[in-house]
């Protein structure tokens, strides 16, 4: 089972950079947005499909209004995403979603046995999807929360990014 720098049993795990909170770092939402996140946060309290034994599981939880991709660059600087998997160093796209998928949505990628390191993960808002119900605005903004857990230790972020635009650094952490 991973562990993670600088992290005791009982801690949460702590990103590389400050600040160390998820507090600090998440955005501010409105109500609507707090629901939105909500319903993300509940598809991601179970477990993921299909069941992923042990290691590193990095998954990506996002509503309808948009196609998100989940991006994790290894120790090595390669990269599981939709069109490079698996890596050289085991990491495995095990769930994609598309506009067509039920709402909320879930990638996940999972590190069966991770290899010491740095790890990056990074968030791609790809398209928008269809003639939503969600207004204009709701529309233009993709909410999403990822979490990654290594069995013992969980670390949450929760924002939100634009079309077109890909966060390269949303959770960046530490493998011992």
């Amino acid at each position: 089972m991973a562990a993670l720098i600088g992290c005791a049993a009982s801690q949460p795990i702590a990103p590389v950079r400050a600040p160390t909170t998820d507090e600090a770092m998440d955005p501010v939402f409105d109500e609507d947005q707090r629901e939105r996140l909500d319903r993300i946060r509940e598809a991601l309290t179970g477990p993921p499909s299909p069941a992923l034994p042990g290691g590193l599981v990095v998954r990506l939880g996002f509503d309808g209004a948009a196609d998100l991709d989940l991006f994790v660059t290894d120790p090595t600087q390669e990269s599981v995403y939709f069109a490079n998997t698996p890596t050289r160093s085991g990491g495995t796209l095990v769930d994609d979603r598309r506009c067509d998928d039920a709402s909320p949505r879930v990638e996940a990628v999972h590190f069966p046995d991770p290899m010491a390191g740095r790890y990056r993960v990074g968030v791609d808002f790809h398209k928008i999807c269809g003639e939503s119900a969600l207004s204009t605005d709701e529309r233009k903004q993709g909410l999403y929360i990822v979490r990654v857990d290594t069995g013992a230790h969980v670390l949450t972020r929760t924002g939100m990014v634009t079309p077109g635009h890909f966060e390269v650094i949303v959770i960046e952490f530490e493998v011992p």
